[in-house]
């Protein structure tokens, strides 16, 4: 087992699953015996499991034909920095692994998802393109493949071009900044050493050292509203947090900065944060944050994504409201439920009809969510005044 010792002064809960390049491969051997391997960039529980696939992406599933690996972390987990070599399908150097279908490494060119979830349904991790010039619109042949929407390239995936085999060159024996700064080093192809031969050694030697994050978040979430796609997040902690930049996107590639929102600085209690695109893209909008310290170091969440739902066709009036709130929906829908919420997230009045009271309820600023019986989530911010 190759180890590359990782200062990680953040621990990160693991428990509600993983993110997108929290794992990163770094090295691959089509030659035989197939391998390859990838580094913890956080600590992983034991019994914690990564699903691996030679299966290509045609843009909105797998083409399945090829093999799945599920690798489990050992008793006591694995820590930060850890190399885990997988050999044949069938050894892994660190923890278990356990395949099915046929999986198999192409000289001819191949790809390596790691995920979570299924193949009918993952929740992608991490991503390597060594079959081709770059990513391909589609999986056209098991030789081929294209770059999932929730990995970026450069960031968490990275294409090498068509080599037998190649490995992450540490050139310079270490790689410092935080996971983020971390995952784009290795996921850059100049960074990487490839050959038609067996490379000696397969996995570089590094010493990985990744700064404290400056901000611990605990949620990312985006709905649709009725002409607008609101955004909220709540962080944990944070340390010299300058501002969050919502960056926004129709392919979940190329983000386009909309907006800023200005940070807490430092706190160790619970922030609650906004904002709303007014102005979202036809068809499906894919987001991300960009937090930004106070030294100009930034990372990225993960993606979420929304798509405007009823257009227009939904609205509450008057607003701001005194007592009697009118709901209009389109015209083929009909109103499950109803909820009134409030800036803590609580729940301070429920209603079914199209003429709700409000009498009773404190001013204040509010989120109205309307869903349809036919499936539709509305939201639209209410202002209650006397």
């Amino acid at each position: 087992m190759k180890k590359i010792y990782l200062s990680l002064f953040l621990v990160l809960t693991w428990l509600k699953g993983f993110s997108a390049g929290e794992i990163a491969f770094v090295s691959f051997q089509s030659d035989d015996p197939d391998s390859f391997s990838w580094v913890a960039l956080v600590p992983i529980p034991a019994g914690t499991t990564i699903l691996f696939t030679d299966n290509g992406w045609n843009g909105t599933a797998f083409r399945t034909s090829e093999g799945v690996l599920t690798w489990t972390a050992p008793a006591g987990g694995v820590p930060g920095g850890t190399v885990v070599t997988i050999t044949g399908g069938a050894t892994a150097s660190t923890g278990t692994v356990t395949s099915s279908g046929t999986y198999a490494l192409s000289t001819a060119g191949d790809q390596l998802f790691a995920f979570k979830g299924t193949l009918a349904s993952p929740t992608f991790i991490a991503g390597i393109n060594f079959g081709g010039t770059g990513w391909d619109d589609t999986a056209a042949s098991t030789n081929s493949t294209a770059l999932p929407a929730t990995l970026t390239n450069g960031s968490n995936a990275v294409a090498v071009g068509n080599q037998d085999n190649g490995r992450f060159n540490c050139s310079d024996g270490s790689v410092m900044g935080n996971i983020s700064t971390i995952g784009s080093t290795i996921n850059t192809t100049t960074n990487w050493t490839t050959n038609a031969e067996i490379l000696s050694p397969a996995v570089s030697a590094c010493t990985y050292t990744s700064s404290s994050l400056p901000v611990r978040l605990i949620s990312f979430k985006s709905e649709s509203q009725s002409a607008a796609i609101e955004l909220t997040w709540q962080t944990g902690e944070e340390i010299n947090n300058s501002h969050f930049e919502i960056e926004r996107s129709s392919n979940a590639q190329n983000f386009e900065a909309i907006g800023r929102v200005i940070g807490n600085g430092s706190s160790t209690t619970k922030q609650i944060y906004s904002y709303v695109d007014v102005s979202p893209k036809t068809g499906l909008n894919y987001y991300r944050l960009k937090q930004v310290d106070l030294d100009g170091q930034f990372e990225y969440s993960r993606i979420v994504s929304a798509r405007l739902t009823g257009l227009g066709l939904f609205k509450a009036y008057p607003n701001p409201v005194v007592g009697m709130l009118t709901i209009e929906l389109p015209a083929e829908s009909a109103i499950e439920s109803a909820y009134l919420i409030d800036l803590t997230g609580r729940r301070v009045r429920e209603f079914s009809d199209y003429r709700p009271s409000l009498e009773g309820v404190e001013n204040g600023l509010y989120t109205l969510q309307v869903k349809t019986k036919d499936g539709q989530t509305f939201q639209q911010r209410v202002l209650k005044i006397n």
